[in-house]
């Protein structure tokens, strides 16, 4: 198979994985997305702050909001300020936040059918694309989380 065959079946793939993680989680009930279980746990050097340096506002600016692509709620803007609103923008990050995760194992299989440099080449792309995603749905969580502890007080 030609090394351009190939490179144009991995990106299919890679893509085709991350629109079906996008379509299936639609239907994840909302119980999945209550809490933070690893991969999505927020650490203690995770704030703000932080993610302000990373420039997440400009990354939110320019990178696309496709969360109601498949019926689910963008979140591009916070539904309200009402408890049971910031609940439901804080389930649709943490589900945003898995269908990148898993978008970024789906370069796993790539290194059973590719050469170990072009999996690798695939594996960096795959994480560098949707690190940006993650870094601005966890720093809106943390956001969201702060509001909440706010408006508990």
């Amino acid at each position: 198979m030609s090394e351009l065959l190939l490179i144009a079946i991995d990106v299919w793939f890679l893509v085709l994985v991350s629109v079906a993680a996008g379509f299936w989680a639609t239907f994840w009930p909302d119980s999945w997305l209550k809490s933070d279980p690893f991969p999505l746990r927020l650490y203690r050097w995770e704030t703000v702050e932080l993610y302000r340096q990373l420039w997440v506002a400009t990354l939110a600016r320019r990178l696309p909001e496709a969360g109601n692509t498949f019926g689910g709620h963008s979140k591009k803007r916070l539904f309200g300020a009402e408890p049971g609103h910031l609940n439901r923008y804080l389930m649709e990050v943490r589900r945003g936040e898995w269908v990148h995760q898993i978008s970024c194992l789906a370069a796993i299989p790539l290194f059973f059918f590719n050469p170990l440099w072009q999996a690798l080449l695939f594996l960096l792309a795959t994480v560098l694309v949707n690190a940006g995603f993650i870094i601005i749905l966890r720093y809106n969580r943390i956001r969201l989380l702060n509001l909440q502890a706010r408006l508990a007080e």
